[in-house]
């Protein structure tokens, strides 16, 4: 084999392994964590079983640990194989948390609930996870190759009684794509009203939406010739939003001439992304799309060093108005059916 050849084979076998897949199985599966559970557990190899009783309301974590099987660096998601019957409750969601040598744990939970009654495998973006509350990390960032175990189970909100299996985990750099949309908000949760002084608000809940379902409502009283801004809030309660790319909501308004209809959402630590709509808006319900690309960062919040609207950091969501009246009277803003699309 002359040199160039051999050349050329070295170069692309380093290159391959450069970008060789991760496809790390989890190994010597156990049960992790039950706290807040009445529960009997069980473990054969590649499979954690629970049989549990929730009474609280508080949310908990259910969980079987296992030891990455090989290099996790560039691993992009967890593929978790499981099984969960629910007798009551509601079902739950996936979560992953990766512990570090260092004492740094990084956590994510998904957005959509497991299915139930059969066996279903569901993946958990591992791109972007958060560091825990409890822990502590010297570089302040999730090192995989100093990754000792990872737990994979399902985080309970409110009393349950079932069972659950884990049959199998593994860490990959196939990153996850979502297929539908999630609820953002909980419109009947609480709600803060930034409005300017000379603003007099009304927020309600009735059952007014499409179909007559549950919606926010929300009425301002504005006086004309100056800038006036009625802008309630509340938080997203979403958790793994990696890969949606739209805002889409049912809206219903009638926005004073010369305001325009104000979205923002703002992550953790106060940056803010803005999106606008002219007035009046849909007399009607009608399903309103805002492209995630269209928000643009605000003046108005706080400086964001990377310049972007980060998903896994978004906190809060305001849908309101600003601008100035032309005439003093009264607005109305009601949405439905708050969701992010893929």
């Amino acid at each position: 084999m002359g040199k160039p050849i051999a050349l050329m084979l070295l170069v692309l076998i380093v290159v391959a392994s450069a970008h060789a897949a991760v496809d790390v199985p989890l190994r010597d599966l156990k049960a992790a964590v039950t706290a807040g559970f009445t529960v009997k557990s069980s473990c054969k190899p590649g499979q954690v079983t629970f049989a549990f009783t929730k009474a609280g309301e508080e949310r908990r974590l259910l969980a079987a640990q296992g030891i990455p099987a090989g290099d996790p660096t560039g691993a992009l998601a967890a593929e978790i194989a499981y099984e969960v019957t629910m007798g009551k409750g509601e079902a739950p969601r996936l979560a992953v948390i990766a512990w570090e040598t260092d004492g740094g744990s990084w956590y994510k939970v998904a957005a959509v609930p497991v299915r139930l009654g059969q066996p279903a495998s569901g993946r958990v973006s591992t791109a972007g996870l958060t560091q825990t509350a409890f822990s502590q990390d010297t570089s302040g960032q999730l090192e995989w190759d100093n990754v000792s175990s990872v737990w994979v189970g399902f985080i309970f909100d409110g009393a349950a009684e079932g069972t659950a299996m884990v049959t199998g985990a593994r860490l990959t750099d196939t990153a996850v794509v979502p297929t539908q949309p999630v609820t953002l908000i909980n419109l009947s949760g609480k709600w803060s009203d930034s409005h300017d002084p000379a603003v007099k608000t009304t927020i309600s809940n009735p059952a007014e939406g499409p179909g007559g379902k549950v919606c926010f409502k929300y009425e301002y009283d504005v006086p004309a010739g100056r800038h006036m801004f009625a802008c309630p809030g509340t938080a997203i309660i979403a958790e793994d939003l990696e890969g949606y790319k739209t805002l889409r909501f049912q809206l219903k308004s009638d926005i004073p001439q010369g305001m325009r209809l104000l979205i923002q959402m703002s992550e953790q630590g106060g940056p803010t992304y803005f999106i606008e709509r002219p007035a009046p808006g849909p007399a009607e319900w009608t399903a309103m799309s805002f492209p995630l690309s269209e928000f643009k960062l605000a003046t108005w919040g706080a400086k964001d060093d990377n310049g972007q609207l980060d998903l896994a950091k978004l906190s809060t969501i305001s849908i309101g108005s600003h601008g100035v009246p032309v005439n003093a009277r009264l607005g109305l803003i009601e949405v439905c059916e708050v969701e992010m699309v893929p």
